[in-house]
């Protein structure tokens, strides 16, 4: 948040940061953070769970570590996937 208010400070036609409807929406933004802060925590919590299954799969090896130039030298080469796509 302070970024942004940080980021308004140097626009000439922003918001005024001192006015009370201004300052009411962020108190309002706030709050929501807060209280939305227990169902956030859930969920990362669900996805970590999710990626923690999906690494411990043994078909998702493949995927765990970046393509080494040594295994495939043109892994990287935007000109070999134009001769896949043909």
């Amino acid at each position: 948040m302070k970024y942004l208010l940080n980021f308004l400070e140097g626009i000439p036609d922003a918001p005024n940061l001192s006015d009370p409807q201004f300052q009411q929406l962020l108190a309002e933004v706030q709050a929501g953070k807060s209280s939305n802060r227990s169902s956030a925590d859930a969920f990362y919590d669900s996805l970590e769970k999710i990626i923690n299954e999906l690494k411990s799969s043994p078909e998702s090896i493949a995927f765990q570590r970046p393509v080494s130039k040594r295994d495939a030298p043109d892994y990287y080469d935007g000109k070999s996937c134009s001769k896949m796509l043909l």
